[in-house]
């Protein structure tokens, strides 16, 4: 197609088909955009529609805490070494 061909009124038509176009397109765009946006954090959908890839925490999403790291300690629980004898039960020794 040449557009030299055209008249000035056959150019404005093409200009505004292709004006209209251009904002549907933007606009399915951006409704695919927030689609691909969402997840089961910023949604009402469900974790098992997040698919495979694993949304990971930030360190900023953490909770702070004062508590040292790692599990108790043997004595902090109260058991100390020695094995667990229900009652009724005494051990030999």
């Amino acid at each position: 197609m040449s557009f030299e061909q055209l008249s000035k009124k056959e150019l404005i038509e093409i200009i505004e088909q292709q004006a209209l176009l251009i904002q549907q397109l933007t606009a399915r765009v951006e409704e695919v955009e927030k689609k691909l946006g969402k997840n089961s954090r910023n949604s009402h959908r469900s974790p098992s529609s997040d698919g495979f890839k694993k949304v990971r925490r930030t360190k900023s999403e953490r909770s702070s805490t004062t508590k040292k790291t790692g599990g108790q300690l043997p004595e902090k629980t109260g058991m100390g070494s020695s094995a667990f004898v229900p009652a009724g039960h005494r051990a030999s020794g």
